[in-house]
C-alpha cells in the first residue's frame, strides 16, 4: 500500500470544499495482481482541490475486492467503492457511466484496475488547463503500453496532438486511461449502450461541448496488455464486430441529433467494415433493433 496517510493526500485541499471537485471512475474485474498500482497511483496525486476515487468491483472471482477494502479502511474520506453481488459486464451493463451519473464532481478521470498513472502533477495540470480553458472539454496525455515482456513499442495509440471538436465528435481514438474531462452526463445517450467501445462513442458526445488538448509533459500513463485485457484479448473478428457496433451507435446517434454530415461519416464507416466482412449484416440488423429498444425506453419516460 502507499506510504502517504489520508491527511497526507488531503493536505492541500480546501477546508471548505465539501464536494469533491474531481472524481476518479476506475472499474475493475479480477484484478488482484494489478489494482494496488492503480490505486496507490490516484493516491499519489498532488492536488489542490479535493478528488474522489469511484472504484467499481464487477463481482471478482479473485482477491480484488479485499484488497479494496483494506485500501477503503485506510482512506475512508476518498475512495467510494461499489462492489456488484453479480457481474453486470455478462449482462450488457457498462460500470463506467455507472460511476459517470453517481459523481456529482464537474470533473472526470477514467483508469481501469490494470493500469495506472506516473506523473503525481496530472490531476492538478489538468484540471488548471480546463479551468483556464472554458472552450476545451477534456485533456489527455501519451501511454506507454507493455507486458510481462516489456514495453510494447509498435503499440498503436491514440491522439498525441489537439483536436478540434469536430475531431472528437468523429470518435478519433484517445489514450482512455490519460483523460480528464468536463462532466456532462446528466443523461446518457442511449445508444451509447450499444456501444462495445463506449469510450470512442464519450469522446464523441463530448465534441459537442468542446475541444480536445493533449498534454505532452505529464509523464505517460502505464497501459498494461494481458490475456484477459477486454480489447487487446480479443480475435481479429470479434474486433470487428466491436468496431461495427460501435460505428452503428454512433451512426444513429448523430442522426438522431441530425449531424447529418457525421452520421454520413460513421455509415461510410460500417460499409467499409462490411467489406472486410459480409457477413456482419446479419449483425447490424440485430444492433439496429437493440438500439430501438433502447431508444423507445429512453423517449417513453
Amino acid at each position: 500500500m502507499i506510504q502517504r496517510t489520508q491527511d497526507e493526500v488531503t493536505r492541500d485541499w480546501p477546508n471548505d470544499e465539501k464536494e469533491a471537485t474531481l472524481s476518479i471512475c476506475c472499474t475493475t474485474y479480477n484484478h488482484e495482481h494489478y489494482i494496488k498500482d492503480a490505486l496507490n497511483s490516484f493516491l499519489m496525486q498532488k492536488t489542490n482541490f479535493k478528488f474522489e476515487i469511484l472504484v467499481r468491483d464487477d463481482c471478482s472471482q479473485d482477491n480484488t475486492s479485499n484488497i479494496i477494502k483494506k485500501y477503503v479502511e485506510a482512506f475512508p474520506k476518498i475512495i467510494k467503492p461499489i462492489f456488484e453481488s453479480e457481474n453486470q459486464y455478462s449482462k450488457g451493463i457498462k460500470g463506467l457511466v455507472l460511476l459517470f451519473q453517481k459523481s456529482n464532481a464537474p470533473y472526470l478521470a477514467i483508469c481501469e484496475g490494470d493500469d495506472y498513472w506516473s506523473d503525481p502533477d496530472k490531476l492538478q495540470q489538468q484540471v488548471d488547463f480546463l479551468e483556464k480553458h472554458p472552450d476545451y472539454v477534456m485533456t489527455y496525455t501519451d501511454v506507454i503500453a507493455f507486458n510481462t515482456d516489456g514495453t510494447i513499442t509498435d503499440y498503436p495509440k491514440g491522439a498525441t496532438k489537439d483536436l478540434t471538436a469536430k475531431q472528437l465528435q468523429e470518435a478519433t481514438p484517445i489514450n482512455t486511461l490519460t483523460t480528464c474531462f468536463r462532466n456532462h452526463f446528466e443523461q446518457i445517450p442511449p445508444e451509447h449502450f450499444i456501444a462495445p467501445y463506449g469510450d470512442l462513442f464519450i469522446w464523441s458526445y463530448l465534441g459537442q461541448y468542446g475541444k480536445g488538448k493533449y498534454i505532452s509533459h505529464i509523464l505517460p500513463s502505464k497501459y498494461r496488455v494481458h490475456k484477459e485485457s477486454i480489447h487487446s484479448s480479443q480475435k481479429r473478428d470479434v474486433q470487428l464486430e466491436m468496431w461495427l457496433r460501435t460505428s452503428m451507435a454512433l451512426y444513429t446517434y448523430h442522426t438522431r441529433l441530425n449531424n447529418l454530415e457525421l452520421a454520413k461519416s460513421f455509415r461510410s464507416t460500417i460499409f467499409t467494415l462490411l467489406l472486410q466482412d459480409i457477413t456482419s449484416m446479419q449483425l447490424i440488423k440485430q444492433t439496429y433493433k437493440e438500439i430501438k429498444k433502447r431508444l423507445k425506453r429512453h423517449l417513453s419516460r
